[in-house]
């Protein structure tokens, strides 16, 4: 029984081989949707290609405004080390009185520092407005709060 098993398999493999009229368009069909899957696995590798440019081109630039970052610190830092060696009010009065040249060097000192605080504010501002994260936000709270208000769903009917 099993030989006439090998030869019933063995008649079918020979029909199939001799069968071009089916055969011959499945494997064209077949040929095709292989190139169809590496036509798209290059695209997507492509793609990733691309994707990886731009996220190291982006981690670059994060890493150079970090080093300026830190190197503002540095300057900074140094600032108010200094400002905190100032003296407090009540001595600063008595060392105004009793040298002439404190009191106008301390107000160039106070000028000086609130120059600073006003460049620093106005660089915060710039940086706020320059950050689109930051302004959906802003105008995401300012729309009363999402979903955060209301009943829950998000659509302002309360």
């Amino acid at each position: 029984e099993d030989d006439e098993d090998d030869e019933d398999d063995e008649d079918d493999e020979d029909a199939s081989e001799d069968d071009d009229g089916g055969g011959g368009a499945g494997d064209l069909a077949a040929e095709l949707a292989a190139f169809r899957r590496e036509e798209a696995e290059a695209n997507r590798l492509a793609a990733a290609k691309s994707q990886n440019a731009v996220k190291g081109a982006a981690v670059r630039r994060q890493n150079e405004m970090w080093e300026k970052a830190l190197q503002t610190r540095i300057v900074l830092q140094r600032a108010l080390n200094a400002s905190a060696k100032m003296p407090t009010p009540p001595y600063a009065r008595a060392l105004s009185e009793a040298d002439a040249d404190v009191g106008p060097a301390m107000e160039t000192c106070a000028s000086a520092a609130r120059a600073t605080l006003a460049a620093l504010c106005s660089l915060q501002a710039a940086l706020i407005d320059g950050n689109p994260a930051i302004a959906e936000a802003a105008a995401a709270a300012a729309g009363g709060g999402g979903a955060r208000a209301g009943d829950g769903d998000g659509d302002g009917d309360g």
